[in-house]
């Protein structure tokens, strides 16, 4: 998905991919590797929190491995200035709160009829924490939130700050599976590859009206 400029970063991208998948670069080192990739990127931004004065999170859902994208819009521009795991919903909720700005929250719809908490759901968490929450009655089609993110990175009106490391790489290489859909994983402690690249994609899909609200 994510759409790098043509200094050979593609090919350094996936260097870094397959020393890392060949267990020749630890963790770190593979994420300092993409640190330096993605500054000569052409969808880098140095802007962080502090430039905006409202802020917009995507959020998806899991038991033990909840994802928030934080994103600034300013000209009509998406800029990702931070990103969190944290176990559950209210979790979420807490480290919203420490950041002391206006955040409107977009989550997975799902959150409407489960929860990461047993006694309400995700969303009535977030309501209850006093966040304004938009959200669909129900989720468009992966592909059609993948096609939403994609469709911005090459209307250049995409930026993702390198310190967000793990949507970077979740970005970099989730793919589809045979059938033609994105992969999907299981393991969501620190948030897997997909939910970080959903988390965006709730947000992009709704924001930017690339997908049909339901």
């Amino acid at each position: 998905q994510f759409k790098l400029n043509e200094f050979n970063a593609k090919q350094a991208q996936d260097e870094a991919d397959n020393a890392y998948r060949n267990q020749q670069l630890d963790e770190k080192t593979y994420f300092d590797t993409q640190d330096l990739i993605i500054k000569k990127a052409k969808h880098s931004t140095t802007l962080t929190i502090n430039d905006f004065d409202m802020l917009h999170a995507g959020i998806d859902f899991n038991i033990g491995g909840c994802v928030c994208v934080i994103c600034g819009i300013k000209d009509d521009k998406c800029f990702v200035v931070d990103g969190f795991s944290a176990f559950d919903t209210q979790a979420i909720a807490n480290q919203l709160m420490t950041y002391k700005k206006q955040i409107i929250l977009y989550p997975d719809a799902s959150g409407n009829q489960r929860s990461t908490n047993a006694s309400r759901s995700d969303i009535q968490i977030l309501q209850a924490n006093g966040f304004q929450v938009i959200a669909n009655n129900q989720n468009p089609p992966i592909r059609d939130r993948v096609n939403s993110v994609n469709r911005l990175f090459a209307q250049d009106k995409l930026f993702v700050n390198s310190n967000v490391q793990r949507l970077i790489h979740s970005l970099s290489v989730q793919a589809y599976t045979d059938k033609g859909e994105p992969e999907k994983f299981t393991q969501h402690q620190g948030g897997a590859v997909d939910d970080w690249n959903d988390a965006l994609g709730h947000f992009i899909e709704f924001y930017f009206g690339f997908g049909k609200p339901t």
